[in-house]
Formats: C-alpha cells, sequence, structure tokens
C-alpha cells in the first residue's frame, strides 16, 4: 500500500509543529541509523497475499530492516517470506496471538522492534519519524521509551486510545496526557522491555497490546506518542469471524487482572 507519515527530513517539536531535522535543537541526541537497529516482527496465518504486501513494504521503507515471520499457519507463508533475502521464517507455536509474538521476539537480536500484523504495511516515513523522535530524547530516557504512532485504517488516521471500565479501547488522551497504550501496527518498542515482561499467551487474541503496555510502565518504561509515524492496517476479512469470541475473552481478562 502507500506510504504515510513525515518525510525522512521531518520531525516534530515539543508543541507538535512539524519541522526539518536542520531545526531541531542542537543539544538534540545524535540520531541513530534506526532501520538499521530494528527488526520488523510480522505474526501471520495463512494469508498470503497479504503477507506478501507487509513484506514488500518493509522491504521498500526500511531497506536495511531484519524481519521474522512467525508462522502460525499451514506453513504457507514460508514460500512467501524467501523471497525476501532479509527475512527468517519461522514455525509458530500455534496456541493465539500472544504465543505467536513471544515467538516472533525469540529471533530478534536488534535493540529495537516493531510488530505489523500480515495485514499491515510500513509507512514510507514510519521509520525516519520514528528515529527524529528518538533523537531528541536523552539516550538514558531513549532506552527505556516506547514510541506510538497512528495507524491509517480504511482511510482513517488511528491514534491510541486509553481504556474504559470495561476494558474498551475508546477514550481520547487529552493534549500533554500520559498514554498508557499504543497502536500495535505503529508503535516502536526497546527491545531491552522483552527480557522483562512478554505478551500474554492466554491472551488467544485482541487487547495484548493493551495488556503488554501497562506491564511495560510498571517495569518502568515510559510511552510517547511520536504522530509522524504512521503505518497502513488494511484489514484482511479472512479468518476475522473465527476471533470475536477471542477478542470478548481476551478483553476481559486484560481488564480484570
Amino acid at each position: 500500500g502507500p506510504g504515510h507519515g513525515l518525510g525522512p527530513a521531518a520531525g516534530r517539536d515539543a508543541a507538535g509543529k512539524v519541522v526539518g531535522l536542520a531545526d531541531l535543537p542542537a543539544d538534540a541526541a545524535p540520531l541513530m541509523d534506526l532501520a538499521a537497529e530494528l527488526t520488523v516482527c510480522i505474526c501471520t496465518r495463512d494469508r498470503p497475499r497479504a503477507l506478501e504486501e507487509a513484506l514488500r513494504s518493509v522491504a521498500e521503507n526500511a531497506p536495511a530492516a531484519s524481519i521474522v515471520v512467525s508462522d502460525d499457519g499451514e506453513d504457507s507463508a514460508a514460500a512467501v517470506a524467501e523471497r525476501f533475502p532479509r527475512c527468517r521464517w519461522r514455525q509458530g507455536p500455534r496456541r493465539g496471538l500472544g504465543a505467536n509474538r513471544n515467538a516472533a521476539l525469540e529471533g530478534v537480536a536488534t535493540p529495537w522492534v516493531v510488530f505489523l500484523d500480515d495485514d499491515a504495511d510500513l509507512g514510507e516515513g514510519f521509520v525516519e519519524a520514528a528515529e527524529s523522535c528518538l533523537g531528541r530524547l536523552d539516550p538514558e530516557l531513549r532506552s527505556r521509551t516506547i514510541l506510538t504512532g497512528m495507524e491509517l485504517n480504511r482511510g482513517k488516521l488511528v491514534p491510541p486510545h486509553d481504556v474504559d471500565f470495561l476494558g474498551f479501547q475508546r477514550l481520547d488522551y487529552g493534549p500533554g496526557e500520559t498514554r498508557h497504550t499504543v497502536v500495535i501496527n505503529a508503535a516502536l518498542w526497546p527491545r531491552p522491555l522483552f527480557d522483562r515482561v512478554g505478551f500474554d499467551e492466554r491472551l488467544l487474541y485482541g487487547s495484548d497490546e493493551v495488556d503488554l503496555s501497562y506491564s511495560a510502565l510498571a517495569a518502568g518504561f515510559r510511552i510517547e506518542a511520536c504522530e509522524g509515524a504512521v503505518n497502513d492496517h488494511r484489514p484482511d476479512p479472512q479468518g476475522r469471524g473465527a476471533y470475536a469470541d477471542n477478542a470478548h475473552a481476551s478483553r476481559l481478562r486484560a481488564t480484570t487482572k
């Protein structure tokens, strides 16, 4: 799909104004080559055509990034993954999405991680925008910061929402309000976080990112908005009918922990 987000030489200042990198404060921390320090984890299940588009978006928009595909399906993803030289395929555990995300993490050797659904694309400006947001942080703070961008879903930009009493993500954040949640398809995670917390494997589908976000905050990490970091989500209808009951059960479990 088409990429979205800020261009490679743009970021946002503390007030949220779009600025070029040349306009950032002189004492801003040096920027890293984020793409070379990034692994994109894609969990998939019997959606090879959607997966191929996701992989192509990473290859085009972050060619230096590593990719791990964890396959909970009938191995249809293996032939797709082998077409992309920086992609490693592995058989998933077939115990639900939480377990599959943890399995994908076992193949990560880089400092930063992005999780993409197999029906999502890495946006053209996502890595550059995230790199700009990280570059404005003190290095010590950077190592324990999770960035959350937004996803473009059916033409609508979707920011993170906090959870209400029933566990639904539908509460808007106010200006400057501390973030407790992320958009899973547009979040950048520091790899060391997963040495301390992981995805709850009892959450078979849904609410796993809410549960992980709150666990990360409890472990001393922080979540910061990076609005210029935008990825595309093109929800694939295949298999979604079977997810409804699991999504309901996962939401209740995450809410009552």
